[in-house]
C-alpha cells in the first residue's frame, strides 16, 4: 500500500504542470494578447508580453538569456494587432509538449 502512495505522490502535481505546463503559458500569453487588443496593444502590449513571457519562462525553469528571448517574442506578439483571434501561443505550446513527450518520429 505504500508504494502507491508514493507513486501517487510523485506523479501528482508535479506531473500535472510537466504535462499541461506549455499549454496553460500558451493560453496566458494568448489571454494576454486578447487583452491588449485595439490601440492599448500597440503601446503596452510589448511591454505586457514581455514580462509575462519573461516570467512563465522562468517559472518554467529556462535560463535568463532564453526566457528574455522568447519574452522578447512574447512582447512582438501582443503588439501585433492580426493575432488576436488565433490562438498561437496556446498551438506552439500543445506542439511543444507533443515533441517534448517523443510525440514526433
Amino acid at each position: 500500500m505504500d508504494d502507491e502512495g508514493e507513486s501517487a505522490a510523485g506523479g501528482g502535481a508535479a506531473g500535472l504542470g510537466r504535462a499541461f505546463g506549455p499549454i496553460v503559458a500558451g493560453a496566458i500569453i494568448d489571454m494576454l494578447d486578447l487583452a491588449t487588443f485595439g490601440v492599448y496593444g500597440l503601446y503596452a502590449g510589448f511591454v505586457l508580453g514581455l514580462l509575462a513571457g519573461t516570467w512563465l519562462c522562468r517559472y518554467m525553469g529556462l535560463r535568463w538569456q532564453p526566457s528574455l528571448g522568447i519574452g522578447v517574442l512574447c512582447g512582438v506578439y501582443c503588439t501585433m494587432p492580426i493575432t488576436t483571434p488565433i490562438p498561437v501561443a496556446t498551438l506552439i505550446g500543445a506542439f511543444a509538449r507533443y515533441r517534448g513527450q517523443g510525440g514526433a518520429a
